[in-house]
């Protein structure tokens, strides 16, 4: 055997041994938790500082308690849950892998806890909604309130390709008449404030007709989740029965349709109670009442449940501390979106030109 051959014959051995020992010390982790002998907690926390390999092999033995013990399902989706965006190494076995947890997820009601964090296990593979959808608008957000540099239409069209890969991806894994998948739901929304932005970055290089093609764009995607049949089936989408709306109802006034902009603003603005809307009483779980005898004991006759708006029109402000300040997280109740919304869509009737109509508003 020549010196070349032996090296490469003693750098595989030494890397397979190396791999070994990665899934030894790995499967020994995982089983002292399975024992009690390590908490939770305590996993997650070593997790964190793992380097990749050691990562992979960690998730891969989760992987086969999930298999294995039905009963440790729950436990296995916490974890999943809160590490860092997990990956097996390979596409294949990212998908495989992820297909088990929404397996796992769907033999739960959407209420219940094991839903929630099954879901969200599902939801943290790497290259996929955390890491591919929730980082880059956090640092859009973040150049945008800093001013520390353009944001690219190149940049926001390459996450909104994510956004809406990691909702065809869900919707075909968790598809069927079955419980739902909260995610798409959310990234719906959430794309449809990028399409927005867009939209804005087009009206102020005067490009209102891409710009109105941008707006008209956000308003289909929300128009698509409006089946309450599909929101009643999706973990909490009974409360983006008014977002949607109050979302939709904003665009269309910079999509060209001010009527049907005004027209949901006022349907917002005269929502009915919770417990009267109809439509999704279906989605309301036990913790609330349920649907037994239409007595909701959780629930106030009277409460509408807020309207959450990360950021309506991205972009918009006149500086990078206006900007920063309409990013904070707000909800609002209905009946006030609607009343301010119908109020604002009435002052941008002065201005002439489309950038300043969003401007207006944004200000509003």
């Amino acid at each position: 055997m020549s010196w070349l051959r032996f090296a490469a014959t003693l750098s595989f051995c030494l890397l397979s041994a190396s791999v070994i020992a990665e899934e030894d010390g790995a499967s020994f982790l995982v089983e002292r938790w399975v024992k009690d002998e390590l908490s939770s907690s305590e996993l997650i926390e070593m997790m964190e500082g793992m380097q990749d390999a050691k990562h992979e092999s960690m998730v891969r033995s989760l992987g086969e308690v999930l298999r294995k013990q039905p009963d440790m399902e729950d436990a296995v989706a916490t974890i999943v849950c809160a590490i860092k965006p997990w990956t097996l190494g390979t596409e294949e076995e990212n998908a495989d892998f992820q297909g088990e947890l929404w397996a796992a997820m769907r033999k739960h009601t959407i209420w219940s806890s094991p839903f929630k964090r099954m879901d969200c296990a599902a939801a943290n593979r790497r290259g996929f909604y955390f890491d591919s959808v929730i980082a880059p608008v956090k640092e859009f957000r973040e150049r945008l309130c800093d001013d520390s540099g353009d944001i690219s239409s190149r940049e926001v069209h390459a996450v909104l390709g994510s956004v809406r890969n990691a909702i065809d991806t869900t919707r075909k894994g968790t598809g069927g008449d079955g419980p739902q998948s909260f995610y798409p739901l959310r990234n719906a929304t959430r794309g449809a404030m990028l399409l927005a932005h867009l939209g804005v970055m087009a009206a102020q290089d005067q490009r209102d007709e891409d710009a109105r093609n941008y707006f008209t764009q956000a308003v289909e995607a929300l128009e698509l989740e409006f089946d309450a049949n599909q929101l009643v089936r999706t973990r909490n989408g009974w409360r983006f029965h008014t977002d949607l709306h109050a979302l939709a109802g904003v665009y269309s006034l910079f999509a060209g349709d001010h009527s049907r902009g005004v027209k949901l603003l006022d349907r917002v603005r005269k929502w009915k109670p919770v417990v009267e809307d109809t439509p999704i009483l279906d989605g309301l779980g036990p913790e609330l009442g349920g649907r037994a005898g239409d007595v909701y004991s959780g629930i106030e006759s009277t409460y509408h449940d807020p309207i959450f708006v990360e950021r309506l029109l991205p972009g918009a402000a006149e500086d990078a501390k206006k900007e920063c300040e309409r990013w904070r997280r707000r909800s609002y109740f209905p009946e006030n979106f609607g009343e301010k919304g119908l109020q604002c869509a009435i002052n941008i009737g002065r201005e002439k030109s489309l950038i300043d109509k969003i401007r207006t508003f944004d200000a509003c």
